[in-house]
């Protein structure tokens, strides 16, 4: 990330924090379902903190307190996180039902389960914040938003295929990662311009060849780092049009 020790060690706190971390790994170990049960609860708490970590690192102020931070960021993550099963919808609600079924099958309880899988959406979250403070609106209308977007375009199948290309070595994985940082900057820009306006909408001819790369990449026997550019880049492209066309009008 190009940060100091110092501000990666702060940033994490912060994430730390931010996630509940702390009492997930408590209510893990309660459940006393094994060693094998908690090794795999303690990887995907290990992957969350890297990524909101990563997070922080990008969008907050590192001379601000991480106090500070935590409070400010804490309550409404919270409040978006305990209700992401009722926005997130089509392959995004999948892919996190996919992962509470895999907890429960573990054998987590019901609560414990969904808890720990919502902590590895929390950078939507944090997002969903980010734009709320933006357009001064409450975070769960942003959220509602943030999350609407994904039944037009599929990024729960595109995080997955990401995370994929990005596991063969050190050189792709930073690829990866600036792929990842501009889908999410590309999701924000969105959201920010639908909620400014409300009841507006992408434009069809560019969304629909989005739409149309994504189906195409998808029938590919496997999704390549250079298509997955190819597909990021255009959402990025069609973000960037949609906030250009709401800046001209002078909304």
């Amino acid at each position: 990330t190009g940060a100091t020790v110092g501000e990666v060690v702060r940033a994490w706190a912060v994430a730390w924090a931010v996630a509940g971390g702390a009492e997930l790994v408590a209510a893990v170990a309660a459940s006393a379902r094994g060693a094998d049960v908690e090794a795999s609860c303690q990887l995907v708490l290990e992957r969350t903190a890297e990524r909101v970590t990563k997070w922080i690192l990008a969008n907050t102020d590192p001379a601000r307190p991480a106090a500070e931070v935590v409070a400010e960021l804490a309550p409404a993550v919270a409040r978006v996180r305990g209700r992401l099963a009722e926005w997130i919808a089509g392959a995004e609600a999948e892919a996190f039902q996919r992962v509470v079924a895999e907890l429960e099958m573990a054998g987590l309880p019901g609560a414990l389960a969904h808890d720990l899988a919502s902590a590895g959406w929390l950078t939507g979250a944090l997002d969903a914040v980010t734009v709320a403070g933006e357009a001064d609106v409450d975070a769960e209308t942003a959220a509602a938003c943030y999350y609407g977007l994904g039944q037009q375009l599929d990024f729960a199948w595109l995080w997955s295929r990401l995370d994929e290309a990005g596991a063969e070595d050190r050189w792709q994985r930073r690829a990866v990662e600036g792929l990842v940082d501009d889908l999410l900057r590309a999701r924000r820009q969105l959201t920010s311009v639908v909620l400014w306006k409300t009841g507006s909408v992408m434009p069809v001819r560019p969304l629909v060849a989005v739409q149309e790369l994504v189906r195409d990449l998808r029938t590919a026997p496997r999704a390549s780092l250079p298509a997955l550019t190819v597909v990021v880049r255009a959402i990025r492209r069609l973000a960037e049009s949609v906030a250009r066309g709401h800046a001209s009008r002078g909304e």
